[in-house]
Order: C-alpha cells, then sequence, then structure tokens
C-alpha cells in the first residue's frame, strides 16, 4: 500500500511539473504564426498575428523615406516558442513599413 501511494505521489508531481512547462503561448511567436506572416505585410499586421512587438535590432535610413529600414527581432523565452536559442528576424522597409524579408530558426 505504501509502493502505491508513492507511486501516486511521484505521478503526480511529474504531471504538474510537465503541465507548468506548457505555458501559455500568447503574445509569443509560434512556427505556425510565423507560417501565416507573408511579404507585402505591414508592421502592424504582423503584431496582430504574433500577438506581441518584437525587439529592435537594427535601423538605417530616414524614416519617411522608401528606404527606411528596420529588423524586429524575436529571440528569447519571453517573446518565442522553439528549442534552446530560438528566434526570428523580420525586415520592413519603406513607409508606411512593409515585410520584405523574414528568417526563423528552431521555431516550434
Amino acid at each position: 500500500m505504501k509502493k502505491l501511494s508513492i507511486v501516486i505521489t511521484v505521478l503526480m508531481v511529474c504531471s504538474l511539473f510537465a503541465f507548468a512547462s506548457c505555458g501559455d503561448d500568447t503574445g509569443k511567436l509560434t512556427l505556425e504564426k510565423y507560417n501565416m506572416i507573408e511579404n507585402g505585410m505591414t508592421y502592424e499586421e504582423v503584431i496582430d498575428i504574433i500577438g506581441g512587438e518584437g525587439t529592435m535590432g537594427a535601423e538605417s535610413g530616414e524614416k519617411g523615406t522608401e528606404y527606411y529600414t528596420v529588423i524586429y527581432m524575436y529571440q528569447d523565452s519571453k517573446q518565442v516558442v522553439g528549442s534552446l536559442g530560438a528566434n526570428a528576424s523580420f525586415t520592413f522597409q519603406g513607409t508606411p513599413l512593409k515585410l520584405e524579408m523574414k528568417a526563423q530558426l528552431g521555431l516550434k
């Protein structure tokens, strides 16, 4: 009987850890959301899909011109769902900012 209660306790603890690691993906970039994003979308449309803003990684050119370019990164467990080191970048250009290029590594 004591062995049974130990087994049940271990299973319950393992279940709690598994549930806690699931987390909430709201506002995080997933592979499914990444695949919904297409070139030509505005920055606002991309944010609407992901549910949260990225971190500006680079900016060049003069705002309001056709060559104004901004790169936004999603790169830590607060911003992405994926394997260790998972990240994505989105390059926007012009006025309004429109997606020109995207890249990802390790998203799930």
